[in-house]
């Protein structure tokens, strides 16, 4: 639970499963969305050749993760001491689980979000998570059995560089996410099942 996040050991550990920052992909009104059959045959082929996916990881992207110490750093001086935390198995459901951003205290955790000045203001203004943010964070509340997370909007060059809000567990959504979770995990597995199946039978024809 404790492997450093961006290590082997860890990108192993969640290896094929659903994760907090995927778990909205599931969760589309359209049951065949390209974004949730993608994720299908992307967490299939991972079980396939136990290699991760490759992700393209865009500018922003890259900037968000340079800065997600400084944010922490930040959320620390006005709050809590985070403890950092690898990947987190979901307690029931198989092949899911995710990786927080922080563990704080006994009860609570961090999400921290490095956006775009325009994306940062917008939440600040707003006053409202984006319902993406928001699916991960409730999952990652039933993962981790925490009471609260803390959603922390970080930008230096803003007029409010810091921005945080507390997030409390959503029993309604939650289960609307397991419910969808362990349906995915199902057909991950039948799949996974199905290929493996067809390899073999393929591998045969040589023999």
């Amino acid at each position: 639970m404790n492997t450093p996040q961006g290590t082997e050991e860890w990108l192993k550990k969640r290896l094929g499963k659903i994760t907090g920052s995927t778990i909205h992909k599931i969760m589309s009104v359209k049951e065949n969305s390209s974004t949730r059959l993608k994720l299908l045959q992307d967490l299939t082929l991972e079980r396939i050749s136990g290699s991760p996916t490759k992700n393209i990881v865009t500018p922003a992207m890259a900037r968000g993760l340079e800065l997600e110490s400084e944010a922490r750093k930040a959320y620390e001086k006005l709050n809590q001491e985070v403890t950092l935390i690898g990947f987190i198995d979901h307690p029931t459901i198989k092949e899911a689980g995710v990786s927080p951003d922080g563990l704080v205290g006994e009860d609570g955790m961090i999400e921290i979000k490095c956006l775009n000045i325009k994306s940062h203001n917008e939440i600040i203004k707003k006053q409202i998570l984006p319902k993406q943010y928001n699916l991960q964070i409730q999952f990652q509340l039933a993962c981790t059995n925490r009471a609260w997370c803390d959603f922390v909007a970080y930008h230096p060059e803003a007029d409010h560089a810091l921005y945080v809000k507390r997030v409390f567990p959503e029993h309604e959504v939650i289960t609307d996410i397991h419910e969808k979770a362990v349906i995915f995990v199902g057909e991950v597995e039948e799949k996974y099942r199905e290929m493996k199946l067809r390899n073999s039978e393929e591998v045969y024809k040589y023999l």
